[in-house]
């Protein structure tokens, strides 16, 4: 019988252990889908930046649209564009893409990566590089350099 009653308290205790570890669980993290708009920072210049968080199936993707000058190892000055769309784990996103630019010939490659501080708000650094190209050799390699952002859901 003693056996039995202690038996009975141990999973008594066990089963309450399991309540209290599960309560004390934290929810996962769920950003706001929607429009987010917030500045961007390059080459010391602060410019406005939008971006968007969708759900899609069971994760997020957040994309930001970013703007800058990429400056060449011949000096030369070009518009740069990166635009990729992340995947969400946790608070924390992060992307990196590579193709054929199509006015140089050479590689580009897009990176960015970023984190929520709250459901509403994340920021971030872009960048995109673009390696040497046959169609324009003589502008050699390319880089907006680090270009960092901060956005909130508007």
């Amino acid at each position: 019988m003693k056996l039995v009653r202690l038996l009975i308290a141990a999973c008594a205790v066990l089963a309450l252990c399991g309540v209290s570890a599960a309560a004390a669980k934290a929810p996962a993290f769920v950003p706001k889908p929607g429009a987010y708009a917030g500045t961007a920072k390059a080459d010391g210049k602060t410019v406005p930046v939008t971006g968007a968080v969708v759900k899609q199936g069971n994760k997020y993707l957040v994309q930001v649209l970013l703007t800058a000058t990429m400056t060449c190892d011949d000096g030369t000055q070009l518009q740069a564009g990166v635009g990729i769309p992340a995947t969400l784990k946790g608070k924390t996103f992060s992307a990196t893409e590579s193709g054929k630019d199509s006015s140089t010939g050479g590689t580009a490659t897009f990176k960015v990566s970023g984190r929520f501080s709250s459901a509403k708000a994340f920021s971030g650094t872009g960048s995109k590089d673009l390696s040497a190209g046959s169609l324009q050799p003589q502008l050699g390699a390319c880089s907006t350099g680090t270009i960092s952002f901060s956005l909130s859901k508007k």
